[in-house]
């Protein structure tokens, strides 16, 4: 059964004394966010003293920065490092007019630069979610809770907008992964926005309703990563309507409104 996964959510200070070292030195504070964080930092912990090898797992971290929606041009620092030959996307001209933006990295190539660039344009919230998948497996990452019903806008093909009514409930990203047989420490993963089915009550269940997750399969993407391989999802641009599918994903309002953005971490592929 899918599962929603636990989350720790640290504020920004602690995040950088945990990944980065604490270091009280200026020199320190004025280095980028991930300056000193390795792979072994990333390493998924036991669980009920089991280890990785016995869960048998394909795990991931992932970072979560909010920054000023001002600074959103910045992003571009990061897109013009990272890589898009590694993706299959399903619909690239949908994706682009959700206003996704993705790009691959490895650790030992790209990963100061985004923190760098983040660091630069003010990222202050942060999130480390571990997400813990047997092969094969499907999970949810939560974006957005929609409190009451309402009809989210997309773009399915990248022409044309429609309207899903969906709610209450969550928008998230569903994340699937699976091993390859023709080569160890890597396995396939994909990824796609979706909107998880509800569970239906025992009246319902009678009346022969059904229910299935409202997949945005536009926006879905395929690849293939090994441990310390990454991807960086953002936006192209800051929405402030609440009404589109990407402004949920990655819009947040408030004092000073923010773009999310979304750093996926490779850990450790057990096969």
């Amino acid at each position: 059964m899918n599962r929603y996964f636990q989350i720790a959510v640290f504020s920004c200070g602690l995040a950088v004394v945990i990944l980065g070292g604490c270091s009280s030195s200026k020199q320190n504070r004025d280095e980028p966010i991930w300056e000193h964080v390795k792979l072994r930092d990333l390493a998924t912990p036991d669980v009920n003293g089991q280890t990785d090898s016995q869960l048998k797992t394909i795990n991931f971290n992932i970072f979560i920065y909010d920054i000023p929606a001002a600074k959103v041009g910045d992003l571009n620092d990061i897109w013009q490092v990272l890589y898009t030959r590694q993706l299959q996307f399903s619909n690239y001209d949908a994706f682009c007019a959700n206003s996704f933006r993705v790009g691959f990295g490895q650790q030992g190539q790209n990963w100061s630069k985004i923190g760098e660039v983040l660091g630069k344009a003010g990222a202050k919230e942060s999130e480390l979610l571990s997400l813990f998948l047997t092969n094969g497996q499907s999970d949810y990452v939560s974006i957005a809770v929609l409190q009451n019903e309402q009809t989210v806008w997309y773009f399915p093909s990248g022409d044309a907008i429609e309207g899903a009514t969906l709610g209450p409930g969550e928008i998230t990203l569903k994340v699937r992964a699976q091993t390859t047989a023709e080569q160890r420490g890597v396995c396939k993963v994909e990824m796609q926005p979706a909107f998880p089915a509800r569970i239906l009550g025992s009246i319902e269940e009678t009346v022969g309703q059904k229910n299935g997750d409202v997949l945005f399969s536009g926006c879905r993407l395929r690849l293939k990563m090994g441990v310390g391989d990454f991807i960086f999802l953002g936006p192209d641009k800051y929405i402030a309507d609440k009404i589109t599918l990407g402004s949920l994903f990655f819009s947040r309002a408030g004092r000073v409104p923010a773009v999310r953005t979304y750093l996926i971490v490779c850990t450790s592929i057990n096969d």
